[in-house]
């Protein structure tokens, strides 16, 4: 069903980079607005604070590759792994908050993905 070129690592986060990447292209954006401020104080203090305090505003977990691929063409900012039995661990969730607002877990509906469901929202309450 799927296949890989070159070496594939043990664990590894579809779309993860990607939302790095939009968050520290924001960043760099707002950077650049500041550096042209040029002693605009007001208008610099106004772009630090809202670079600051950017956050894309929503994370979705998939539960696999298919369902992550249609969800990203609704135009969602999501991560999914290579099964639903894979999870998302302390350090991804971590790295995820500090760049977004809200993260949601889309779990399958059949028997398993209820259960792997089940398990990350007792991990992560709060997602």
């Amino acid at each position: 069903k799927h296949g890989y070129l070159g070496k594939k690592p043990v664990r590894y986060v579809y779309g993860l980079q990607k939302i790095i990447k939009k968050y520290d292209d924001k960043i760099d954006d707002f950077n650049r607005q500041i550096k042209k401020t040029k002693g605009d104080k007001t208008t610099e203090i106004r772009l630090i604070e809202e670079r600051d305090a950017y956050k894309i505003p929503n994370c979705i977990v998939a539960s696999g590759g298919s369902d992550g691929l249609n969800v990203a063409s609704l135009g969602y900012d999501l991560i999914w792994y290579n099964s639903e039995s894979e999870q998302i661990n302390y350090t991804e969730y971590n790295q995820l908050k500090e760049i977004c607002k809200n993260i949601y877990n889309l779990p399958d509906l059949d028997e398993s993905g209820v259960k792997y469901g089940y398990e990350v929202a007792e991990k992560f309450w709060n997602m």
